[in-house]
Formats: C-alpha cells, sequence, structure tokens
C-alpha cells in the first residue's frame, strides 16, 4: 500500500528542523507499509525496512541517500537510530536508508525524502503480478475486491502504462516542436530558393557575358552561391549562440534532467542546414549556368 504512485506523483513536502533550530529542511515523504519497499525492489544500503507490528512502525522513517547527506552524515548507517523532529513536532527515527530512486517525476531532482507508516493515508494498492497475461490476472482481481471495496469501482493499470502515461506530454511536445521544425526548414529553403531564382534572373545577362568571355561553369556557380553562402553562415553565427543558451540555461531552470548540446551537435546541425541550403542554391544556379549564353543575351 502507498499514498503516492513512486516516480510519477510529487511526494508529499514536509519541513524538518535544522540542526540549528532557526531553519528548516524541505524533504518529500511517501506513506507505505513493511511490503512497499521489497515489492518494489528498492534497495537498502543500512538499516531495516517496516515490521509487520504496525504499531511499531508508527515513529519509524526509512530515508534516502541525500537525506543523509543532508544530515552531513558520511555514510549511510551512522543516520540509524538518529532522531528526526519535523516543524510540527513529530519525532521519527531512521531505521533505514535506501540507495537513491526517483520517488517523482523525472523533472525533478532527487531530494532528501523519507517513507513513513501512516495506514491513514494509505490510496494505492501496489500489486506484482506472477502471471505474463496481465489482463486475465486483472480481471481476476475484480472478485476480490467486491469483498474489501464493497460499492466502489475497481480500476487497475499496469505501473509501466503509469509512467508511459506520464511521460505523454514530452512526447507531445517533441512531436510539436519537431513538426514546427520541419515547417521552419521547408519555409526557409522555399524563401532561399525564391530569392536565389530571383537574383539570378536579375543577372542572367551578366551571366551569359561571363560564359563568352570564357568563365567556366564552376566559376560561375562560385560567383552566384558565394554570397548567399556567406549569409547562411552569418544566419548560423547568430543562431548558435542563442539556441545554445536556450538549452543550456532556459531549459535547465525548468527540467533538472536535459540532455547536453555539444560540439558534435552543432556541428551536425551545421551541416545539414548546409547542405539543404547548397542543395537548394546549387539547384538553380547550376542550371543557369549551364544555360546557352546566347539564349541569355538574344533578348538585349
Amino acid at each position: 500500500m502507498s499514498s503516492h504512485i513512486l516516480g510519477i506523483e510529487s511526494a508529499a513536502e514536509r519541513y524538518m528542523k535544522a540542526a540549528n533550530g532557526f531553519d528548516s529542511i524541505a524533504v518529500s515523504s511517501i506513506s507505505v507499509d513493511d511490503a512497499f519497499i521489497s515489492n518494489m525492489k528498492l534497495v537498502f544500503l543500512a538499516g531495516s525496512g517496516f515490521s509487520q507490528n504496525n504499531s511499531a512502525n508508527a515513529r519509524r522513517i526509512i530515508v534516502n541517500e541525500e537525506f543523509v547527506k543532508r544530515l552531513n552524515l558520511k555514510e549511510p548507517a551512522a543516520a540509524i537510530h538518529k532522531l528526526i523532529v519535523l516543524t510540527d513536532s513529530s519525532v521519527y527515527r531512521i531505521t533505514g536508508v535506501l540507495k537513491n530512486f526517483h520517488y517523482a517525476g523525472l523533472k525533478e531532482a532527487i531530494a532528501p525524502f523519507f517513507f513513513e507508516y501512516n495506514p491513514d493515508t494509505f490510496t494505492y494498492a501496489n500489486i506484482k503480478l506472477e502471471q505474463a497475461d496481465s489482463v486475465s490476472s486483472l480481471t481476476a482481481m475484480e472478485k476480490p475486491w467486491k469483498k474489501i471495496g464493497g460499492e466502489g469501482k475497481f480500476t487497475a493499470q499496469l505501473f509501466s502504462v503509469e509512467i508511459k502515461d506520464a511521460y505523454n506530454f514530452y512526447v507531445m511536445i517533441m512531436k510539436f516542436w519537431g513538426f514546427l521544425g520541419l515547417l521552419a526548414i521547408t519555409v526557409a529553403c522555399l524563401g532561399l530558393l525564391g530569392t536565389v531564382s530571383f537574383t539570378i534572373k536579375k543577372r542572367v545577362k551578366e551571366i551569359g557575358i561571363r560564359k563568352v568571355l570564357g568563365a567556366t561553369v564552376k566559376s560561375l556557380v562560385f560567383l552566384l552561391s558565394k554570397d548567399f553562402v556567406i549569409l547562411m553562415l552569418i544566419a548560423a553565427a547568430i543562431t548558435i549562440p542563442a539556441m545554445y543558451f536556450l538549452f543550456t540555461h532556459l531549459l535547465a531552470n525548468t527540467q533538472h534532467y536535459s540532455i547536453h548540446i555539444g560540439f558534435i551537435e552543432i556541428f551536425v546541425s551545421v551541416m545539414i542546414m548546409l547542405f539543404l541550403g547548397l542543395a537548394t542554391i546549387l539547384s538553380q544556379t547550376l542550371k543557369s549556368a549551364n544555360a546557352n549564353p546566347v539564349d541569355n543575351l538574344r533578348t538585349e
């Protein structure tokens, strides 16, 4: 049993009195029974879990590594039997220390946390299925539930599905920004195509004269393309620092875990941009450079 779904919901926020007596330390907590920790396969670093004697669990707590660090203790074993006083004057004794785990969503960093035993706050039953067929297992649970829950509706969901649903928002955001990125690239390429076509059309006679005077296709392509390439490099020089700042500073303030943007990611992005831009430019410059100069000068 538990008061929250582990790894999804934000745990209850409590405040612990600091050693100096003038400040308080924010801690998170979830209420569980004696079978929860072993069922979730959480790892003990020191001490033990709750006992089957409910009255003995009343003032016991099981903390994580961050809680021990916040107490300025060097090792987990040193925290065992330490007394903790919360700001509501309730006193608890640490009986176990668990290896750090994500008790809330990945948007938040792992902070000081403890498990307590308070049956009045139990909301969820966490059940380990022994059968591979989860559908039939959930169906079989409805019969014993009627004896326990009475008229209450039986609802159950796999933990893996709960985790997936919790992060559907991020999947939707990725698809949304991916679509916007594709749309922006398409519009930019179309705009570049129109600009190149317009510029070449204005210089069509110049291209014909240069070709008559002996200019090669390679030199004409370079002449027509260099200005656009310089513009793309200027755009990259402006955009890269802005995006780097966005990902490394602004995003880090809202999401604790984020992918670091390094040289490889920037280099690959610039190469893709240059490839698409050059493909758009060369599609017009090559066509104009290979055109018959007589056709370009005939309208003079």
